[in-house]
């Protein structure tokens, strides 16, 4: 999780960022499976999921220590689509670095890119839709764009 989009959490305790538990649960409860990967350890990624509150929307977890390479090599994202049983072109990433959003393009996966306006990022032209917060994510604009 790259600080720069690491969801906030108030008093340590639920995540606040904008759109991200209303999309986490649409998503749950529309039967997508969800999975997170990561460049940090298993242990700090299940402490942070925990703490945020968001540990339960995901059916897996892969870390840095999962893979022989990391981001931005696809890997990471071809397994956890292995693990899900969900092909790679019905995969969607939501990705703040740029090191994600190339290794998502790579495994042949959509990608959203969370990216704040006041940051120009190199990959831009590698995502397929650019928001600043998931606010403005649906689960119909996320099928739509698995579906094409």
């Amino acid at each position: 999780m790259n600080p720069v989009y690491q969801p906030s959490t108030k008093n340590g305790s639920q995540c606040n960022e904008p759109g991200v538990l209303e999309l986490l649960s649409d998503l749950e409860n529309q039967g997508y499976v969800q999975a997170v990967v990561s460049s940090t350890s298993r242990a700090n990624l299940t402490r942070i999921l925990s703490q945020l509150g968001i540990r339960k929307f995901f059916q897996e977890l892969i870390a840095f220590e999962d893979c022989s390479k990391g981001k931005p090599h696809p890997d990471p994202f071809l397994k956890a689509a292995q693990i899900l049983g969900v092909s790679c072109p019905q995969c969607l990433v939501i990705e703040d670095s740029v090191y994600g959003v190339t290794a998502a393009q790579a495994a042949g996966m959509r990608c959203i890119q969370v990216m704040p306006e006041e940051i120009e990022s190199p990959s831009k032209e590698l995502s397929d839709w650019q928001v600043e917060s998931l606010e403005v994510v649906s689960v119909d604009q996320i099928t739509q764009l698995i579906n094409g």
